[in-house]
C-alpha cells in the first residue's frame, strides 16, 4: 500500500512527470547518438519518433511557464532586501565577512538565473509555436529562435555553476571557522571544569552544542550545493552543446574547437549527439531521485 501511495503522489507531481518524460527523451537521444550508424533502420525510426514526441510534449507542457518564472522572480525581488542569514561566527573576522558577501552575491546570481529562465521559456514557447505551424513564414525564423533559446539556457547554467562555486567556498570557510571556534570552546570547557566553575561550564557546553549543530547544517548545505553544481555542469553539457552547434560558424566556436575538445564532445552533430543525451538523462534522473527522496522524507 505504501508503494502505491508513493507512486500516486509522484504521478500527481508536475515536475516529476516532466522529468520522467525528459529521462525517456534523453535516453533515446543517447542511444540514437551512439548507435544510429549501426542500428537497423526500424530502430532508428522508433527512436526518432520517441525523441520527437517527447520533445514536443514537453514543450507543450511548458507552454506559458515563463509566467510562473516571472512570479518566482517577483517574489525573489520582493525579498531581495532581506538580510543574509545570521551567522554565529565572529563577524569581524575577514574570512567571515567575505563569506557573508559571497552569500549575498549568490542571492543576486539566483535572481539572474530566474531572469534567464523567463527568457528561456518565452523563447521555447516561440519554438513550440513554430514547430507546430502556429507561426510560419517570415514571422518565424527557426535558427534565430533556436539560437536565442539555447544561448540563454547556457547562460543560466553558467551562472548556476558560478553560484555553486562561491557557495561551496562560503560553506568551507564557515565550516573551518566554526571548527576553530569549537576547538577553542572545548579547551575553554576543559579549563573551566578544572577550575570547578560548573555554571560557566554549562554555558560553554551550550555554545559547543550550538557550534556542532551549525557545522552539521553547513555540511548538509554544502552537500546539497555540490549536487546542484554537478547537475548544473550536466545541464551545461546539454545547453552548451546546442549553443555551440548554433554558433558553430563563429570565430569563438572555431577557436574553442581548435584548442579544446568541447565542440567535438558536445557540439558536433547536435542534437544527435550521444554525449548530450547521456548528460541530459543523468540530470533528469538526479531530479527525479531528489523529488522521490523529498517525498519519502515527508
Amino acid at each position: 500500500y505504501a508503494a502505491i501511495n508513493t507512486a500516486s503522489k509522484l504521478s500527481m507531481h508536475v515536475n516529476f512527470r516532466d522529468k520522467s518524460v525528459k529521462t525517456l527523451h534523453y535516453i533515446s537521444r543517447m542511444l540514437y547518438g551512439y548507435y544510429h550508424k549501426t542500428m537497423p533502420k526500424s530502430s532508428q525510426e522508433t527512436l526518432k519518433t520517441i525523441i520527437l514526441h517527447c520533445s514536443q510534449g514537453r514543450k507543450a507542457f511548458r507552454l506559458l511557464k515563463s509566467i510562473n518564472m516571472l512570479q518566482s522572480l517577483s517574489m525573489l525581488v520582493q525579498h531581495s532586501e532581506d538580510p543574509v542569514p545570521e551567522t554565529i561566527l565572529d563577524k569581524d573576522d575577514e574570512d567571515v565577512k567575505c563569506s557573508i558577501q559571497y552569500r549575498s552575491t549568490a542571492k543576486q546570481c539566483e535572481t539572474l538565473e530566474l531572469i534567464c529562465m523567463v527568457f528561456y521559456y518565452g523563447f521555447d514557447n516561440v519554438l513550440f509555436m513554430g514547430r507546430t505551424r502556429i507561426l510560419s513564414g517570415k514571422s518565424y525564423n527557426a535558427k534565430f529562435w533556436e539560437t536565442c533559446t539555447f544561448s540563454v539556457w547556457a547562460l543560466n547554467d553558467i551562472i548556476a555553476i558560478f553560484r555553486g562555486c562561491i557557495m561551496i567556498w562560503s560553506c568551507n570557510t564557515d565550516i573551518e571557522k566554526a571548527s576553530e571556534s569549537l576547538v577553542l570552546e572545548k579547551i575553554k570547557s576543559a579549563n573551566t571544569l578544572n577550575n570547578g566553575e560548573g555554571e560557566n561550564d554549562t554555558n560553554t557546553n551550550t555554545k559547543c552544542l550550538e557550534l556542532e549543530n551549525y557545522i552539521a547544517s553547513l555540511i548538509t548545505e554544502r552537500a546539497k550545493v555540490i549536487r546542484g553544481l554537478f547537475k548544473s555542469c550536466l545541464d551545461l553539457c546539454v545547453s552548451g552543446g546546442h549553443s555551440m552547434h548554433c554558433w558553430k560558424d563563429s570565430i569563438f566556436i572555431r577557436t574553442l574547437d581548435y584548442y579544446t575538445p568541447l565542440y567535438r564532445w558536445f557540439g558536433h552533430e547536435a542534437p544527435d549527439n550521444g554525449n548530450i543525451g547521456l548528460a541530459g538523462a543523468v540530470s533528469a534522473i538526479m531530479t527525479c531521485h531528489e523529488i522521490f527522496s523529498n517525498m519519502k522524507s515527508k
